[in-house]
């Protein structure tokens, strides 16, 4: 094997100015110690990670990054995993998170301030028979942050609510009303909620048909209609 530039050590410390100078292609059987900034300085540069080359991150011009599991069998999606070190998660503790922020704002203070984040925070003491972990989506207006939305272990969502009661729960500030549209993009479609259980997806449902301008209410056919006039129909359309 053929070395440019240094000799096969285990460990290539480039901490110092003169340890490495490759103008060609490089092969280095060890570990490299960096001291100081990488630059890859082509587009579309691309760092290979496994001894098949198997995941590559790849730089997207003027965009971003691209992270690839290259594996074209079925069964192997790319993942990114963020992972604590710590050996005792306690409640409250934060696994993992990613932060969006523009620190170059120049108006600085809240500007600069992280906007919004997402993360993963246990909900009690991790032990050998539980991981309770709430996933938490945050948002900022005024440089604080504040949950949006929570989905809890046990699968609540919450909106506005840290503790939701229910499967969903939402809650506004005070002076704020709480909204649910179901808007549908053309007056030919229907805006529907359905109730249903583990034999039937849809034993009752309440319709809004916009083409009628009509409200119906549902159980196993149409028992109710409030037409456009306000009229109201039992039994009949």
């Amino acid at each position: 094997m053929a070395y440019v530039g240094v000799r096969p050590v285990d460990v290539i410390d480039l901490s110092k100015s003169n340890a490495l100078n490759v103008t060609t292609s490089a092969t280095i059987g060890g570990d490299i110690a960096v001291g100081d900034d990488i630059n890859m300085t082509s587009d579309n540069a691309q760092i290979s990670f496994g001894a098949d080359s198997d995941v590559t991150l790849t730089h997207d011009p003027d965009a971003g990054l691209l992270l690839k599991n290259t594996n074209t069998a079925d069964g192997n999606p790319a993942k990114l995993i963020l992972q604590t070190g710590e050996t005792a998660v306690e409640a409250d503790d934060v696994l993992g998170r990613i932060d969006f922020q523009a620190p170059d704002e120049a108006t600085g203070t809240d500007a600069v301030a992280v906007g919004a984040n997402i993360r993963a925070v246990a909900e009690s003491d991790f032990t050998a028979s539980a991981n309770a972990t709430t996933l938490e989506f945050r948002t900022g207006s005024s440089g604080t942050l504040s949950n949006r939305l929570v989905v809890k272990s046990d699968g609540k969502i919450g909106i506005g609510r840290d503790s939701p009661n229910g499967s969903v729960h939402v809650q506004t500030a005070s002076g704020t009303d709480a909204d649910l549209y179901l808007q549908t993009g053309a007056t030919t479609d229907d805006s529907v909620i359905h109730f249903g259980d583990n034999g039937n997806a849809s034993a009752g449902k309440i319709l809004y048909d916009h083409d009628d301008n009509a409200m119906t209410f549902d159980r196993g056919g149409e028992a109710l209609r409030i037409n456009t006039s306000r009229t109201i129909f039992m039994g009949r359309t």
